[in-house]
């Protein structure tokens, strides 16, 4: 016998949680019974947990119990329609990914370790099926081509909106090999360079294609539907207002998009009082969360002399349990973010507690 007490766990979705994993060390750990197989929509589970004790156990007691939302978190937008077809982007909160196509590093250049670089356990496709719906996107011209992730959307269960924004481009000088690269090889796009990365964009053909000044301030409904025809994809592309985007169809500045971001150099604790402080001003504009971790220089060093482990994937779990822990309960139908940004989105949970804030602010 030892200490106990109870963990609340809360579904604020409309869809049902299955359990999908638990297991527990040491402890009287109960959310492996029957009775937590499923937590229901809009409901919540109480649980009773305790840490064992005495003189041969070990202060390291641990437990786990891993939930999946059924239902269709990859068309989120389109199966909540129904509801929200009247809202606009600025009342919604948005699941984000930070730094979005790099899950894979090819190549890198000579101080940098694999462990400051990844940013994402999985492709931009896959972060777009567990319901992400902002993209950060930082593309890099280097022998001919762009590379940092490979954007391909497919609209035959996607009618959603889909937002990418493009910045940090970068051109590499053709110096040889990767690994002998250094700052000074690296340059603003020219002109030519950026007509054909824009180019690149413009074969996507589910733009959207109309005008707007302030996007957030456009329905949901203008976007994807229903129209009097099929459900559409609405793919808007975002970039700096210094880039020269002409007439391009769904290419629109940074400017039509006005939100507030977190301090990511702040701690956690400090961006919730941020976020409370910033929103309820008068006139504020929309905010966007961030659950990620920037990585200290010495954190950063650490990892590239091979003397810790603390990736950014790794330095993400904390951040990204205070999303859940810290940031929900104090979202209220006045106070919630419009996005929030997350490192390391291996699931869908990001998803669920964006749906979770969207169902408590919009009724």
């Amino acid at each position: 016998m030892g200490q106990g007490g109870y963990i609340v766990l809360v579904n604020g979705t409309k869809y049902t949680w299955d359990r999908s994993g638990c297991g527990a060390y040491q402890m009287e750990w109960k959310f492996g019974n029957d009775e937590y197989k499923v937590v229901q929509p809009y409901s919540t589970i109480t649980v009773y947990v305790e840490v064992e004790d005495g003189h041969w156990v070990k202060e390291d007691d641990s437990g786990f119990a891993e939930y999946t939302m059924r239902g269709e978190v990859h068309k989120w937008m389109h199966v909540n329609l129904d509801k929200w077809q009247n809202r606009t982007v600025r009342q919604l909160c948005v699941p984000a990914s930070h730094d979005s196509g790099m899950s894979l590093v090819t190549w890198k250049t000579r101080l940098a370790s694999v462990l400051s670089i990844i940013t994402q356990y999985n492709s931009v496709y896959a972060q777009l099926n567990n319901g992400v719906r902002y993209f950060d996107l930082r593309p890099v011209f280097h022998n001919g081509q762009w590379v940092s992730g490979h954007y391909t959307f497919t609209s035959e269960d996607h009618h959603e909106l889909i937002v990418m924004s493009v910045s940090h481009v970068q051109v590499i000088n053709d110096q040889g090999a990767f690994d002998k690269l250094n700052k000074g090889d690296f340059r603003d796009p020219k002109l030519e360079e950026w007509n054909n990365l824009l180019g690149r964009f413009e074969t996507l053909q589910q733009r959207w294609s109309k005008a707007s000044n302030d996007l957030m301030q456009v329905p949901l409904k203008d976007f994807i539907g229903p129209f009097e025809g099929p459900w559409q994809l609405a793919v808007v592309l975002l970039l700096d207002d210094s880039v020269d985007i002409g007439t391009r169809a769904g290419m629109f500045h940074n400017s039509t998009w006005p939100w507030n971001y977190s301090d990511w150099q702040r701690s956690e604790s400090d961006r919730l009082n941020d976020f409370k402080t910033a929103a309820l001003k008068p006139g504020a504009r929309p905010y966007s969360y961030s659950g990620c971790h920037t990585q200290t220089t010495e954190e950063a060093i650490a990892c590239n002399l091979g003397q810790s482990s603390k990736s950014v994937l790794k330095l993400s779990e904390n951040p990204k349990n205070k999303l859940f822990t810290e940031l929900f309960p104090a979202c209220t139908e006045n106070l919630y973010p419009r996005s929030l940004t997350m490192d390391a989105i291996d699931s869908s949970d990001l998803a669920a507690l964006c749906l979770a804030i969207n169902d408590r602010t919009n009724k």
